[in-house]
C-alpha cells in the first residue's frame, strides 16, 4: 500500500477480511455461499479500506499475517460510469498493484475475453448490463453473463464487490419504481446468475447505510451472512480525516441576498487560501493546499447567467488566473464563458487540478465525488434542493491533509445559502446532525461535528497566563494495533534520520537488533538446532502393504533435505515476526561466513520459530524505543506539525501507547448562537466574549460556581470530540468490552499561592449507568496517576449538587474497588458543590 492507512481503518480492513477468506473457505470446502459488508460513513476512506484487502488477496501481507490467494479474482460493480472510473483511479493510486492487472469492462469486453482472470480486478458499471447492451446481447461473442458463469465454474475464487451497495438492492423512497426494479433485476443476475443457477461465491457490500443490503442477501436462499464490519463515524472524526465544523449562512427571511454571500464566499477563499499558504510554509508541506470555491448553480442556468456570475468573481478575486474555473456539468462539453475559457473536468480530477480554484456544479457532483481541498460552497439552488446540499456537504467534509491542523478555521468547511430561509437551512441541519442522516451523506450526530450558523472568529488570550499550566496537562494516547516493537523501532529511527534529528539511530538499532539475534542463537541453542532442523528436513512416514492382507503393514520414517522453496516459504513467516527490512539485513550481513543463500535463510527461520530468540529481540527492540523517545522528545516536539504526527503514527500503526502534553489551540470558531461566557481561554478579540454551547443545566451551573471563586483565573470548554494535540481525553474500559475516550467537559485554572495551576471539573452524567460508572473509574485512574499535575479533579454529578474530589486517595479506591451504585457514591463519599 502507499498510504498508510489508520487504525480504525487497518482494524477494519482486518476484519473484513477474515470474514472474505472465512467465506470463500466455505465455498471451497463446502460450496457454501456467503456475504459480508463494511458499513462505514462518508468520509472513512471505504475505497482506501478496500484497496488494502484486495491488494492483500493478490499479493499477500505480512502486516496482516496473510499469503496471496492464486486463485482470487475481484468484480466491483457500481451503479454510475463515473463512480466506476474514479473507484479504479483511487484504487491504482492507493495501492502497489500493477496497473495491467486493474481492468475496465467495457462494450467490448467479451470480445477479447472468455473468463475473468485470476490475478485481476475488474470494475464495471451497471448500466452495461442493461437490456439490449452489447455485454448482454451476445452475437459476434458471448454474454457477460456466459463469461460469468464459465469464470466461476472454473473454480475461480471470485469476490463480488457491490459499491455503494444500498442502491438497488431494496425500495426507496421518492425513486422511481421502474428503475428500482430495474436495478434490482441486474444485481440479482450478477449476484445469482442470470439463470439463477451460477452464483457470485462471495459477495461484499459496501455502503454508508448498509440494511438494504444485508436484508437483500439475508432473503436469499443458500447464502450466509456475516456480521457487518462497521466504522462508527466517531472514529473517523477522531481520526482527523474529516473537518470538525460546518458553517452555513443563510439570511433569516428571504431576500436578495445573492451578491453580498458571494463576497462572503470569495472573501472565505480569498482567506482560506492565505492561511493554508502561511501554515503549509510554516510547517514545511509542499505543495501548499490550494482551496477550491464550488459554485452550485440550478440545472437550467441560462448562459446570461453563468456569464455574470463569472464576472462577478473575477471582479471580486482580481489575481485569479484565467485558467483557474472549470465546470463539472452533464453535457461534458468545454464552455466559454464572459470572455474566458471554462472547460469540464472529470470529478475525479479536481483535487489535483491546483490551478483549478473556482468549480461550477449543477447536482452530479454531489454523487460519488470526492475533493478534500474544496472549502467553500456558494451555492444558487432553491430551497427546495435541500437534498442536494445536504449530499454535496457530505463530499466537502474531508481534510486536505488527512489530519486536523493547528489552526481551527482550516477544520471548517464554509457554506452560503442565499436561496434558502431559516426555515431550510434548519431542515440541513437536521440532516446533518440526526440519526439518519446517513441516508443523506453519511454522517450522524455521533460523529460530534458541529453546525454552525453565526460563526465568530475566536483566538487564544494568552494575556490570561495560564499558557504554561494548560500545557503541563497529560494525557495517554493508546494504540488498538498489535504490539510490533522491531517495526516501531526501525520506523522511528527512519524518521529521525529523515527529520535530521540523529541519522545515525537506524543503524545502530539494525546493529542491536542483529546482535540480539545472534545472541539468542548461542543462548537457547538447543532450541535454535531443533528448529533448524526441522526447516532444512522433511520427515515423512512411508507406509507398505499387500492389498488385502493386514499382516503385511510395515512403515518407514524417511528424512529428506528440504527444497529451496520449502525453505524460502519458511524465510517468509520469519519476515512477518521480524520484519523483511530485519531479515533483509541479516541476510545481507552473512555474506562473507562461507554461508550458501539457502542455508541463510534456514537460519533466520529458525531463529524467527524460536519463541526465547524472538522475545528477546522484541524486548531490546521496545527498550531502544523507550531510550529514543524519551532523548529526542524536545526535537520531535518542535518540528512542524505533519512531522509530528508522522512521529505519532509510527508508534500508533506499531501499537505503542503514549503519553503527550496538550497544546494550545491558537484559534477557533465559535457560534453566537450559543451562551455567551467570559475569561474563556479562547476568545472573541474585540469583546472577549466566548460562545459555549452547554448539553446540560449542570455545565452552565458549574461554570458559574467556579467563576465565583476568589482564586479562579479562567476556563476552557474541552472539545466533545476528536484527537488533536489540544484536546484533553482519558482512557475507560467500556462495559461491552475494549478501551475508549472521554473527555471531561472543562479545565478551570486557579491562582494556586502564586502558581496557575489547572483543574479539571466534569460535570458526570448519571445516564446509561454503567457506563457512567466505567468513565469515573477511567477519571479516577487517570487522576492516580497524574493527579500531581492539578489543583482539584471534581467530578460532579448530573445536578450538580455534589462532587467526588477524586484526588482524595480513599474516594479513587471506592470508586476502582468498591461496589456502590454511582449515585450512592456521591451520596457517601461526595461533598456539596453549589
Amino acid at each position: 500500500m502507499r498510504y498508510e492507512l489508520k487504525e480504525f481503518q487497518d482494524k477494519a480492513a482486518f476484519e473484513l477480511l477474515e470474514n472474505m477468506t472465512y467465506l470463500m473457505d466455505g465455498y471451497v470446502k463446502r460450496g457454501k455461499l456467503g456475504s459480508c459488508c463494511l458499513a462505514a460513513p462518508t468520509g472513512s476512506g471505504k475505497t482506501v479500506i478496500a484497496a488494502a484487502i484486495i491488494e492483500t488477496l493478490l499479493e499477500g501481507s505480512n502486516k496482516y499475517g496473510y499469503a496471496s490467494d492464486p486463485d482470487a479474482c475481484v468484480l466491483w460493480v457500481t451503479d454510475l460510469p463515473s463512480l466506476a472510473d474514479q473507484t479504479k483511479y483511487r484504487l491504482l493510486e492507493a495501492t502497489d498493484l500493477d496497473p495491467t492487472r486493474v481492468e475496465s469492462i467495457t462494450n467490448t469486453f467479451t470480445l477479447n475475453h472468455t473468463q475473468l482472470e485470476a490475478g485481476q480486478v475488474y470494475f464495471l458499471h451497471r448500466q452495461l448490463l442493461g437490456k439490449n447492451r452489447k455485454l448482454t446481447g451476445g452475437g459476434e461473442s458471448v454474454s457477460f453473463w456466459q463469461v460469468l458463469r464459465d469464470s466461476i465454474a472454473s473454480g475461480l475464487h471470485l469476490y463480488l464487490f457491490l459499491d455503494e451497495a444500498h442502491r438497488g438492492l431494496g425500495s426507496a423512497a421518492k425513486r422511481n419504481k421502474t428503475q428500482e426494479a430495474t436495478d434490482q433485476t441486474i444485481y440479482a443476475q450478477i449476484i445469482d446468475g442470470e439463470d439463477g443457477n451460477s452464483p457470485i461465491p462471495v459477495v461484499v457490500g459496501i455502503s454508508a447505510t448498509p440494511q438494504r443490503f444485508v436484508q437483500a442477501m439475508q432473503n436469499r436462499k443458500g447464502r450466509t451472512s456475516e456480521v457487518p464490519t462497521t466504522v462508527s463515524p466517531a472514529e473517523v472524526q477522531a481520526s482527523g480525516l474529516l473537518k470538525d465544523d460546518i458553517i452555513l449562512r443563510a439570511p433569516v427571511k428571504t431576500t436578495a441576498a445573492g451578491h453580498a454571500y458571494l463576497e462572503d464566499a470569495c472573501a472565505a477563499l480569498k482567506d482560506s487560501t492565505m492561511r493554508w499558504a502561511g501554515w503549509c510554509a510554516l510547517n514545511q508541506v509542499t505543495p501548499a493546499v490550494a482551496p477550491l470555491l464550488v459554485v452550485q448553480v440550478p440545472d437550467k442556468v441560462t448562459d446570461a447567467s453563468l456569464a455574470a456570475l463569472v464576472r462577478d468573481i473575477r471582479s471580486l478575486l482580481p489575481n485569479l488566473e484565467t485558467d483557474a474555473f472549470a465546470h463539472v456539468f452533464g453535457d461534458h462539453l468545454d464552455r466559454h464563458i464572459a470572455g474566458i475559457e471554462v472547460p469540464y473536468v472529470s470529478p475525479e480530477l479536481v483535487e489535483d487540478m491546483h490551478e483549478v480554484k473556482v468549480l461550477l456544479a449543477k447536482e452530479a457532483v454531489s454523487t460519488g465525488w470526492d475533493c478534500p481541498r474544496a472549502e467553500v460552497i456558494y451555492s444558487m439552488r432553491p430551497h427546495k434542493d435541500v437534498t442536494y446540499i445536504t449530499q454535496l456537504l457530505g463530499r466537502m467534509v474531508r481534510t486536505p491533509l488527512a489530519m486536523r491542523v493547528e489552526d481551527e478555521a482550516l477544520n471548517a468547511v464554509r457554506c452560503y445559502l442565499p436561496e434558502f430561509d431559516d426555515k431550510s437551512v434548519q431542515q440541513v441541519v437536521g440532516y446533518l446532525t440526526s440519526e439518519d442522516s446517513a441516508d443523506w451523506s453519511g454522517i450522524s450526530a455521533e460523529s460530534g461535528r458541529t453546525i454552525i450558523t453565526e460563526p465568530v472568529d475566536v483566538r487564544w488570550d494568552h494575556a490570561l497566563g495560564v499558557d504554561n499550566a494548560f500545557e503541563s496537562i497529560r494525557k495517554v494516547v493508546e494504540s488498538h494495533h498489535p504490539l510490533n516493537e522491531v517495526e516501531a523501532v526501525l520506523s522511528y529511527t527512519a524518521l529521525l534520520a529523515k527529520y535530521e534529528i540523529d541519522i545515525t539511530a537506524q543503524k545502530a538499532a539494525y546493529q542491536l537488533l542483529l546482535k540480539e539475534i545472534r545472541n539468542g542463537i548461542t543462548v537457547f541453542s538447543e532450541e535454535y538446532q531443533a528448529a533448524l532442523q526441522e526447516i532444512e528436513h522433511i520427515t515423512s512416514k512411508e507406509y507398505h502393504a499387500r492389498y488385502m492382507d493386514s499382516d503385511s503393514v510395515s512403515s518407514t520414517t524417511i528424512t529428506q533435505a528440504a527444497d529451496a522453496f520449502a525453505v524460502k516459504n519458511a524465510r517468509r513467516r520469519a519476515d512477518g515476526v521480524f520484519t523483511e527490512a530485519l531479515t533483509n539485513r541479516f541476510f545481507a550481513s552473512e555474506r562473507g561466513r562461507h554461508k550458501s543463500n539457502l542455508e541463510t535463510n534456514a537460519v533466520i527461520a529458525a531463529a524467527a520459530s524460536v519463541p526465547e530468540i524472538v522475545e528477546r529481540v522484541k524486548k531490546a527492540a521496545m527498550a531502544e524505543l523507550n531510550r529514543l523517545v524519551l532523548f529526542t522528545r524536545e526535537s520531535v516536539a518542535e518540528l512542524p506539525e505533519p512531522a509530528r504526527v508522522s512521529f505519532a503514527s509510527v508508534l500508533s500503526a506499531n501499537g505503542i501507547n503514549r503519553v503527550v502534553n496538550l497544546r494550545i489551540p491558537e484559534s477557533d470558531i465559535q457560534d453566537r448562537v450559543h451562551t455567551r461566557y467570559v475569561m474563556h481561554t479562547l476568545s472573541e478579540a474585540a469583546s472577549g466574549d466566548a460562545w459555549i454551547k452547554n448539553d446540560s443545566t449542570a455545565e452552565d451551573i458549574v461554570i458559574h460556581v467556579e467563576q465565583k471563586r476568589k482564586n479562579y483565573v479562567a476556563f476552557y470548554r474541552n472539545p466533545a470530540n476528536g484527537t488533536g494535540d489540544h484536546v484533553f481525553s482519558v482512557v475507560y474500559q467500556h462495559p461491552n468490552g475494549g478501551h475508549r475516550t472521554m473527555h471531561p467537559d472543562f479545565i478551570f485554572f486557579e491562582d494556586a499561592n502564586g502558581t496557575i495551576m489547572p483543574s479539571i471539573i466534569d460535570p458526570h452524567w448519571t445516564l446509561a449507568a454503567e457506563e457512567a460508572r466505567a468513565k469515573l473509574e477511567g477519571l479516577a485512574r487517570y487522576a492516580r496517576d497524574f493527579g500531581g499535575d492539578f489543583a482539584r479533579i471534581w467530578s460532579v454529578n448530573g445536578d450538580a449538587s455534589r462532587y467526588l474530589d477524586l484526588l482524595d486517595a480513599n474516594v479513587t479506591n471506592e470508586i476502582l474497588n468498591g461496589d456502590e451504585r454511582i449515585d450512592d457514591l456521591y451520596l457517601h463519599f461526595g461533598h456539596s458543590y453549589q
